[in-house]
């Protein structure tokens, strides 16, 4: 299990995610990446847009076993190594490199005080607060 802290309108909560819910395809290619030996893995998932359309979801990231795994970005979990560099949809890239070569990996930090609660529970929160938000500003609903 990982925990991801999140602040919510000046709540902080503990958000947690189970492991190897990825199902990764790993490429046999190598690359060096920032001076890292990286192996490449994607996966794909199907998401929603904003029609309600569903959409391919792909996700390629250049992982080494030089680099920390202690730090799982954006959930994606169950890589044998650490995340140098994320790509989304073949447009967005993120570069993760906080460790340099050589160093020795940092202990990991303990999670802020907060309540615990699971991906979906956040979610629902998130979605709740946004109709009732909206609710508001068209004058649908009482602000008390």
């Amino acid at each position: 299990m990982i925990y991801n802290s999140q602040d919510f309108y000046g709540n902080n909560y503990n958000i947690k995610h189970a492991f190897n819910s990825i199902k990764w395809n790993y490429s046999s290619k190598e690359e060096v990446v920032y001076g890292y030996k990286c192996k490449i893995a994607t996966f794909i998932s199907m998401e929603e847009d904003r029609n309600g359309n569903e959409i391919e979801d792909v996700t390629t990231v250049w992982y080494s076993d030089q680099v920390s795994s202690n730090s799982i970005p954006f959930g994606l979990t169950g890589l044998p190594g650490g995340i140098v560099k994320i790509n989304f949809n073949g447009f967005t890239e993120a570069v993760l490199i906080t460790q340099r070569l050589g160093e020795k990996n940092e202990k990991i930090k303990p999670l802020r005080k907060g309540k615990i609660v699971s991906l979906d529970e956040f979610e629902k929160m998130e979605s709740e607060y946004s109709q009732k938000r909206d609710e508001m500003y068209r004058g649908n609903v009482d602000k008390d």
